[in-house]
């Protein structure tokens, strides 16, 4: 805890600091980061596909609705 006498302490850390030790008590600062950075990479392994999995579909959709549009 801060002190009287001592600078305002920083809501947003202070409310971050809370967090991380809640969450993770015995992590620290890089092994947050650690696992931020491989929960990112886990979420482009299966974002990635299901999206050009969409682009292709949607590609093909509007293939399909021109070759049938009448000329």
């Amino acid at each position: 805890m801060a002190s009287a006498g001592g600078p305002t302490p920083n809501p947003i850390g202070h409310a971050v600091e809370q967090l991380s030790n809640a969450v993770f008590p015995q992590a620290s600062l890089g092994q947050l980061l650690f696992t931020l950075l491989l929960l990112g990479l886990v979420a482009l392994l299966i974002g990635v596909p299901i999206a050009r999995q969409r682009r292709h579909v949607q590609q093909f959709q509007k293939r399909v609705q021109e070759r049938d549009k009448p000329d």
